[in-house]
């Protein structure tokens, strides 16, 4: 409770000498302020309000904490499994490097050729680092926010999200109710209205004149001297106050009705990028079933002597890079949704 209490101290001089000395007085008085029910009511509620402030504020934090946190792991899952593509990549390079080697020399393929191989195993190789840089920096992003060492968070086994399955999305109106019974920022706004309607409230307490007991102790000339006093403070201003605390009280209503509106177009926004982020899975999905499936006709025809091994490292490659397109957009999909 707001409960202000004035401690006054008073001293005085006496001009008339008393035995030839002009001796002086002190004291002090303790002014406190008599609420009535209506306002220790109000000033409550206004005390409840500011917790209910703070704790919002730290379900934010903590709220914005558990987003980033998600969303990294989500990154750190598509880094794993594209180092592990990455790393066939390079092996196959390799190899092909050796294969064409061995045309070049007996005349089967040209310097050009050779050099492209070569150079293919250039890019993966950088992709390769690229892939480690942002492993490293995913690392040391979650170790700052889980507050431990990025060499103690590397040690962790965590479980690894699975890509075989792809989780549907509700229809816009579930997702509406719960960003409308859930977001904090509504929540905020509507903490924020509720103190502006009890700042309303006090200045309609205040047209009433305010009572205060104000008990004291005065040493005067020798004497020790109780006092008390009954004060009544007037209002001032009392119109003024009333009109500036209903029109924030009216602002602060608009701005929950802005936030409301806000909230329900941004759901609406990512409700349409994730369906759009799950329609390139599922197509991105088809993409890869099919690559699987001529890599594995390649496979049988190598078998059979209808195509070279360079053909058929050719294919895995071919392969592989549409496994990495189909990660990326697995990602994509479980941040948009989520």
């Amino acid at each position: 409770l707001e409960i202000q209490k004035k401690v006054q101290v008073a001293t005085e001089y006496h001009t008339n000498e008393v035995n030839g000395e002009k001796p002086w007085g002190l004291g002090f008085t303790v002014g406190l302020p008599f609420f009535s029910e209506k306002k220790q009511k109000v000033l409550s509620e206004k005390s409840l309000l500011y917790v209910d402030d703070a704790t919002l504020k730290l379900t934010q934090e903590i709220w914005l904490l558990h987003s980033e946190l998600r969303n990294n792991l989500f990154r750190w899952n598509a880094n794993a499994a594209k180092r592990k593509l990455n790393i066939q990549k390079i092996k196959l390079a390799r190899e092909l490097i050796d294969l064409v080697e061995a045309r070049f020399s007996y005349g089967f393929a040209n310097r050009d050729q050779l050099n492209k191989r070569k150079y293919d195993l250039g890019l993966f190789l950088e992709q390769e680092l690229m892939l480690e840089t942002e492993r490293l920096e995913i690392v040391s992003t979650m170790a700052g926010f889980i507050g431990m060492p990025a060499i103690d968070l590397e040690q962790l086994v965590m479980s690894h999200l699975t890509f075989d399955e792809t989780p549907d999305i509700s229809g816009v109106e579930v997702y509406r109710s719960a960003a409308l019974l859930n977001r904090i920022d509504l929540q905020e706004s509507l903490v924020d209205f509720g103190l502006a309607d009890v700042e309303l409230k006090l200045a309609l307490i205040k047209q009433y004149p305010e009572i205060s007991i104000s008990p004291g102790y005065f040493w005067d000339q020798g004497d020790k001297i109780w006092n008390f006093a009954l004060g009544l403070a007037l209002p001032k201003q009392s119109d003024v106050l009333i009109l500036q605390a209903e029109n924030v009280r009216n602002l602060k209503h608009l701005e929950v009705k802005e936030t409301q509106i806000n909230i329900l177009s941004q759901v609406e926004g990512y409700h349409a990028m994730a369906q759009s982020a799950r329609a390139r899975l599922v197509q991105s999905r088809s993409n890869l079933r099919q690559a699987n499936e001529i890599f594995s006709g390649a496979e049988e025809r190598f078998g059979v002597g209808n195509i070279s091994r360079v053909d058929l490292y050719d294919g895995r490659l071919a392969y592989i890079a549409i496994a990495e397109q189909f990660i990326d957009q697995m990602s994509d999909y479980f941040t948009a949704l989520a």
